[in-house]
This record gives C-alpha cells, structure tokens and sequence, in this order.
C-alpha cells in the first residue's frame, strides 16, 4: 500500500512538473511574440522618422500662408499664448522641410514679402527708435525662415537698397549690453546691415555736413560689439 501510495504521490509530482514546464513554456512564447511586436512597432516608428517629403504639403503651405497673413491681428489682439501657439505651429510645420529646405522656395519670396511689410524700421529723425511688437515678432518669423533655408538665400531676397543703411543702424544702435532674448532680431538686423553694405556706394553720402567718416564709424561700432558671438562672426 505505501508504495502504491508513493507512486501516486510521485505521479501526481512529475504530472505538476510538467504542467509548471508547460506553463514557463507559454510564458516565454508570450514574451518572444510580445517583443517581436515591439521590435516591429519600433522598426515601424524607424520609418515613419526616416520618411522625407517630396514636395511641399498645400496643406502645410496653407496654414504657415495664414499663420503670416494673420500675424498684425495676433499682436494687435494681445493674446500672448494665441501669438506663441502660432509661432510654434509655424516653425514646427517648417522644420519638417530641414533636411530639403528648397522645397520651400516656391513661398519663400511671398512670404518674405509680408512680413518685411510688417518691419517698421526708426530712422534717425524718429522720436522713438525702437522696433514696435509686430516689428520684431516679424523679424523672429524671418529668423526662423533662414535658419531652415539658410541665410545666404533669404538674404538675397532683403531689400537692398542703400536707403535702408540709416535706418537699420538706427534700430541696431537701441540695443544695449549682452544678447537675451532679442537674438531673433538683432541677427535678421545685423544680416540685412550686411546685404546692404555690400552694396557699391560711398559711404560718404550718409555723412553729416561737418562729421566726415560718421556712417563708417557706426557701422564698426555696431558691427564690433558682436564679433564675440560665433553666429555672428560670419558676418
């Protein structure tokens, strides 16, 4: 009868044995199939990242279009959050075209366009010489645009007519100290001082009646204050 009763007993040992080898054998078919998804899923995300457009989107051209036309309304509205909203949606949708940055060309010169018609530039003459709101919040549009195009095409698109020179030294003059958050416009500034210089023209002309060599000695005080920062050394 015991060892009736001990060969049960080891029957019943060895079938649970087998039922827990069965069971870790399910365990590891659920954990091989579960990362075989995951290494799928992440293969998936891999080219979703990897994919590059071939044209530019109507739709994204639609809303960046808008975005600009509509930015006189934003800043006059005063709704900060609403402005930054815009401007992150802006920048997100050009951001997708870095890595083939001409497909952008075709809307780069209307948009240019517009928001160089909402930079109000201070002359000497003018009572208060610095940039208003919708000034520099166009400059940072511009700045954003170049950093994806690059600057050597935005600023052949500038205006460089030589009657600019007074007043962007004016508008850069009103900057003081170290460069913070006024980096956006003090860069589109000093690129559009420098497109305009390279213009061939004497410099004399700007020249005061009895401060001869005055425009020059701006143009170097202005330009010479920001030879310390890299991005700007290029210029």
């Amino acid at each position: 009868m015991r060892d009736t009763t001990q060969n049960s007993e080891s029957s019943q040992m060895q079938t649970t044995d087998d039922d827990d080898e069965d069971v870790i054998g399910m365990r590891d078919t659920t954990q091989n199939s579960e990362s075989s998804q995951m290494q799928t899923t992440d293969d998936d995300d891999e080219d979703v990242i990897g994919c590059l457009p071939r044209m530019l989107s109507s739709n994204h051209r639609e809303i960046v279009e808008n975005i600009v036309k509509s930015l006189p309304e934003t800043v006059e509205s005063g709704k900060d959050d609403v402005l930054d909203n815009d401007f992150d949606r802006y920048s997100r949708l050009l951001d997708i075209y870095q890595e083939q940055p001409n497909l952008l060309d075709c809307i780069i010169p209307s948009l240019l366009k517009t928001l160089e018609s909402y930079v109000t530039l201070p002359s000497s003459a003018s009572s208060d010489k610095c940039l208003d709101k919708l000034s520099i919040t166009a400059l940072h549009y511009i700045s954003h645009l170049t950093k994806v195009r690059g600057y050597k095409v935005i600023v052949r698109l500038l205006p460089h007519h030589v009657s600019y020179l007074d007043k962007l030294l004016t508008a850069l003059e009103q900057y003081h100290g170290n460069v913070g958050s006024d980096l956006y416009e003090r860069h589109m500034l000093l690129l559009w001082l420098w497109i305009v210089c390279k213009n061939p023209f004497d410099f004399r002309r700007f020249d005061p009646i009895g401060q001869p060599g005055s425009t020059i000695n701006r143009i170097l005080a202005v330009a010479s204050s920001y030879l310390k920062y890299p991005w700007a050394t290029t210029h």
